[in-house]
C-alpha cells in the first residue's frame, strides 16, 4: 500500500502544470499561486494538529534547514508559477514545464558536491543528453528564425523555469543533507510560499476572474498535488518501494506533457515529445551513473 501511495503522489504531481496553467489563466499568476500554497499550507498544518507533537517537532529541525530548504521551496514555488503564468501562449507553458522538469538531472548532479557522490562519467552526457532534450523542444515549425522569436517572447518564463529547476534540486539535495527526512517541515514551507506569494501579489498588478470553474480548481490543486501529493509521496518513501519510485518519478515529465496538453488542448508536436523523452532519457542516465 505504501508504495502505491507514491505511484498516486507521481500522477497528481504530473496533473500539476495543467491545472495550475489554467488557474493562472482564470486568476492571475501570483493570485492563483497565493490561494494554492495558502491553503495548502493551512491544510497541511491542521493536518500536524491531528498527530501530537508534529507541529513543534517541525521547529526543533537544523536551522539550516529551516531557513535554507524553507527560502528555497518559497522561492521554487513563486518561479514556477511565474514560469506557467507568463509563457505567452499554452503551447510555451508546455515548453516551460519542460524546462523545470530539468530538475532530477540537475538534482543528481548537485549531490556530488553537496552529498559527496561519486559518479561515473556517463554522468555528464546524461546531462547533456537532458540539456539537449531542452533544446529540441524549443524548437519551431518555422525553423531559427521562429525558434528564435519564440524564445524572445518567452525568454523570461523559460528563465524563470530554468531558475525553478535549479532551485528544486538545490532544494532536495540541501533537505537530505541538513533535514534529517524528507519532507520534515514541508507544511511550514507551503505556509511561507503562501505568505510570500501574497506579498508579491500586493505588489503586482493583475486581474482575477472568480468562477465556479475557477474555486473548482483552485480545490483540486490545494487538495491533491499541493498537499495529499507530499503526504502520499513521504509515505511511499518511507514505507515503499523507493527504488521502484524512484525510477518512476523519473517519467513525470512524460506524464506532465501529455496531461497538459490533454487538459488545456494543446496539439503536442514531434519535436516536444522528442525533446521530453530526452529530458526523461538523460534525468535516467544521471540516476544510473551514481554509485
Amino acid at each position: 500500500m505504501d508504495t502505491i501511495a507514491g505511484f498516486t503522489a507521481i500522477i497528481f504531481w504530473s496533473c500539476t502544470a495543467a491545472f495550475s496553467r489554467s488557474l493562472t489563466e482564470q486568476l492571475g499568476t501570483f493570485t492563483a499561486a497565493f490561494a494554492v500554497y495558502l491553503g495548502a499550507g493551512l491544510l497541511s498544518l491542521l493536518s500536524c494538529a491531528a498527530r501530537p507533537g508534529k507541529f513543534r517537532a517541525m521547529f526543533k529541525l537544523p536551522r539550516p534547514y529551516l531557513w535554507g530548504c524553507g527560502a528555497l521551496f518559497s522561492f521554487y514555488m513563486a518561479a514556477f508559477y511565474a514560469a506557467l503564468g507568463w509563457a505567452s501562449d499554452r503551447q510555451a507553458a508546455v515548453a516551460a514545464t519542460i524546462i523545470n522538469y530539468l530538475w532530477p538531472a540537475l538534482t543528481l548532479a548537485f549531490s556530488i558536491p553537496i552529498l559527496k557522490q561519486r559518479a561515473r562519467w556517463t554522468l555528464w552526457p546524461g546531462i547533456l543528453l537532458a540539456l539537449g532534450g531542452i533544446a529540441v523542444a524549443l524548437w519551431q515549425p518555422g525553423g531559427q528564425a521562429g525558434s528564435l522569436e519564440h524564445l524572445r517572447a518567452n525568454w523570461l518564463s523559460y528563465l524563470c523555469a530554468a531558475l525553478a529547476a535549479v532551485s528544486w534540486a538545490l532544494y532536495s539535495n540541501l533537505s537530505k543533507r541538513y533535514g534529517g527526512s524528507e519532507g520534515g517541515a514541508v507544511p511550514l514551507f507551503m505556509l511561507s510560499a503562501g505568505l510570500l506569494l501574497g506579498v508579491i501579489r500586493l505588489c503586482v498588478s493583475e486581474q482575477s476572474h472568480w468562477s465556479a470553474s475557477a474555486a473548482w480548481t483552485l480545490a483540486v490543486v490545494v487538495v491533491f498535488p499541493a498537499t495529499l501529493g507530499y503526504t502520499l509521496w513521504d509515505r511511499g518513501v518511507r514505507g515503499g518501494n523507493l527504488v521502484l519510485l524512484a525510477v518512476a518519478s523519473y517519467f513525470i515529465p512524460l506524464a506532465a506533457t501529455l496531461i497538459i496538453g490533454v487538459w488545456l488542448s494543446v496539439p503536442i508536436g514531434a519535436e516536444v515529445w522528442l525533446g521530453c523523452a530526452l529530458v526523461t532519457a538523460g534525468a535516467l542516465a544521471c540516476k544510473y551513473s551514481l554509485d
